[in-house]
């Protein structure tokens, strides 16, 4: 599983880089094919132990001695003269030491027949069922196609890319069908340990060992693992005392430098993590161009947009790296996706949250202006009308009081004129009664 992880994780990356035509050092990473080589391959390990645990005269010493004299050569395996009942293993992050106590028991780990007898002549229908449903070959052997496939030198090489090959397909929905469910493989493993169903003595010729088990199931499920798409969740245990809020530094380092953790971020660090195809980037970025228009495809249109914030004069992020310009070590355009480096992305997020910012503030003044304008001649027309009334009562009271002023003019004057002539016809009167009375 390590080694499939790497190889998605490593081999995949520098892949990827060839095909798109980047220009790149070639990553350096440590492997453990070697040690998977020597754990599996003929004469291996689990050879070994598969082999021994055949004679019932072995004990766990003699195959820690046949271990010895058989990875003698091997600079992956060592016996320190501390380890009296042990040997120790170089793994992927670094040393391992195992105790031989018990390996071959547990190697073997075989159902008594006579349980197997029981079970097969049980009167419950569903116990006999379960017996028969639960025959089927026994798993692959140490010299079977199978196991075979996992000593080639790089037995994860095509992993990740052959999963939409129809051969591997079908080989893992045969792996599929011949152990469907939980239950089938549960039942199956059952009898595979006990020796099949058959006489005594045939299933003590065809007992298969736990590690072979292990090694045909470990094969299909990697069979299965290479048709997907991988993702990876690391667990870290955060303290050995189970408490909340309290990291041991030293024991999340170890689990993350073991399980490849560093050694991912380091990969990253030197490369292009963020990939984006042509067509996406440019409708993310195209609001960068400034004063540029579309040209040609959308590989010269991502290129376009990235030049343009060189020659913007645009601060750019810096990389402490030496060799080629700027650009090429910020980004690179392939031949279907732009690759950018960690720090330019956040550089591009940056500015383009900075534009649509910009954008949003632009749209919100035109729309409040809208609003206000709206609600402006919605108040003016208020306005006028309320003018328009209040002049109007001061217009009436002007009115009054000067209908008031006239009338009382009017009365004075009509006053005079009546007055004026009742003294005229009242010194006529009195002249013509002077001269009767004479």
């Amino acid at each position: 599983l390590q080694q499939f992880f790497n190889n998605h994780m490593f081999k995949l990356e520098e892949k990827v880089y060839e095909e798109e035509g980047i220009q790149w050092e070639p990553i350096k990473f440590t492997d453990n094919i070697q040690t998977l080589d020597m754990i599996e391959r003929r004469l291996g390990i689990v050879d070994v132990l598969d082999e021994e645990s055949r004679f019932p005269r072995a004990t766990d010493e003699s195959f820690r001695r046949k271990l010895m004299t058989t990875l003698s050569e091997c600079n992956f395996f060592s016996v320190p003269r501390q380890l009296r009942t042990g040997f120790r293993l170089l793994h992927y992050a670094g040393e391992v030491d195992y105790e031989v106590a018990g390996f071959l028991d547990k190697n073997r780990d075989q159902i008594q027949s006579s349980l197997v007898d029981a079970l097969t002549h049980s009167t419950s229908s569903f116990v006999q069922d379960l017996i028969k449903f639960g025959v089927r070959s026994a798993p692959a052997t140490a010299d079977s196609p199978a196991t075979r496939s996992c000593r080639s030198t790089e037995p994860q090489q095509q992993l990740p890319r052959a999963a939409s090959s129809a051969t591997l397909l079908k080989s893992a929905m045969k792996n599929h069908h011949t152990a469907s469910s939980p239950l089938q493989r549960s039942k199956s493993g059952l009898l595979s340990r006990a020796g099949g169903s058959g006489s005594p003595s045939s299933r003590k010729q065809n007992a298969t060992s736990v590690a072979v088990q292990f090694k045909s199931q470990l094969n299909e499920l990697m069979e299965v693992l290479s048709t997907t798409h991988a993702h990876f969740v690391r667990c870290v245990r955060p303290n050995r005392e189970k408490k909340s809020n309290h990291f041991d530094s030293d024991l999340v380092q170890t689990q993350l430098l073991y399980s490849g953790i560093l050694e991912t971020i380091r990969v990253r660090q030197a490369g292009y993590p963020i990939r984006t195809p042509h067509g996406r980037f440019c409708k993310r970025y195209s609001m960068l161009a400034d004063n540029i228009y579309r040209r040609g495809d959308s590989r010269e249109w991502s290129g376009a947009i990235l030049e343009s914030k060189l020659a913007s004069g645009c601060p750019l992020p810096s990389v402490a790296e030496e060799g080629n310009s700027v650009v090429h070590r910020l980004w690179q355009v392939g031949k279907t996706m732009v690759f950018l480096r960690e720090c330019m992305f956040h550089f591009l997020e940056e500015r383009r949250k900075g534009a649509i910012y910009r954008c949003a503030v632009t749209i919100q003044a035109v729309f409040r202006s809208y609003v206000v304008r709206k609600q402006y001649l919605k108040f003016r027309a208020s306005v006028i009308v309320a003018q328009a009334q209040v002049r109007c009562v001061f217009a009436r009271r002007r009115f009054l009081l000067r209908k008031e002023a006239t009338i009382r003019i009017q009365t004075r004057v009509r006053c005079y004129q009546g007055r004026l002539a009742y003294l005229r016809t009242r010194y006529v009167l009195t002249l013509m009664q002077a001269n009767l009375r004479r």
